[in-house]
Formats: C-alpha cells, sequence, structure tokens
C-alpha cells in the first residue's frame, strides 16, 4: 500500500493516490467507490475492499477515524458554500479533516479555482 504525505503533511496510508487515479487512464484498471457517512461505514468499506469512498465535506472527521487506509472524497455541497472563497475554505477544511481529493457539483470555473490551488478536484457530470 503506498505510503503518502496527506495534504497537511502526515505520514498516511492509501489504498490508491491521486498519482494512482490519474494513471487509470491508460492502465484500464478500475476501482471500487462507495458512499459512506459514518466510521462503520468507512471500516466496513476498507474490510471489503473497497478503494476509494465519497462523503459529504462534513463527514471526512467520522469516515477517517473509520478508515486511514481508503482514499476519500469529499462532496462540497450547495448549502454553504455558494462562492468560490466558500468552496476553497470548504475544500481545505475537509482535506485538513483527512479527505484525500474534494468533488464538486459547480462549474467548470470553480474547478479550475481549486486546481489552480493544487486541491485534487474532480468533477461532476
Amino acid at each position: 500500500m503506498p505510503r503518502i504525505l496527506d495534504y497537511t503533511g502526515r505520514e498516511a496510508v492509501r489504498t490508491v493516490t491521486v498519482a494512482d487515479i490519474v494513471g487509470l487512464k491508460v492502465s484500464g484498471r478500475r476501482l471500487a467507490q462507495v458512499t459512506a457517512s459514518t466510521s462503520v461505514e468507512a471500516t466496513a468499506a476498507e474490510t471489503a475492499g473497497i478503494e476509494m469512498v465519497v462523503c459529504l465535506s462534513d463527514f471526512v472527521p467520522a469516515v477517517r477515524a473509520g478508515s486511514q487506509q481508503v482514499f476519500v472524497t469529499a462532496a462540497i455541497d450547495f448549502s454553504g458554500a455558494i462562492t468560490e472563497d466558500d468552496i476553497l475554505r470548504d475544500a481545505l477544511t475537509a482535506l485538513t479533516a483527512g479527505a484525500d481529493a474534494v468533488i464538486t457539483a459547480r462549474g467548470l470555473d470553480s474547478v479550475r479555482r481549486l486546481a489552480h490551488e493544487d486541491i485534487p478536484v474532480m468533477g461532476h457530470l
């Protein structure tokens, strides 16, 4: 399992890394991702061999408490993050809490803003 430094510089072990996900385009390999909101769900995902979980950004601490190994993507919801500055703030909070990446259903400008700040970000189709 890869050893990395998380967004805050803490040493971590993850089932996959951002580089692994980027490499999937050429490898043809697929990963499993499920939704988790609690530590119990995150533990179950890890135990089942699920590589990635997605959760609302507010649930990152609980999910990370259940698994230190799965790749966690934090969903930035519409309720609290209105402006691009709000989205950036929520993304940084989620990454500090242990998320490995964020996902947003916002427009391309918001995704670009996060990417410009070197935040691993996924768009939503």
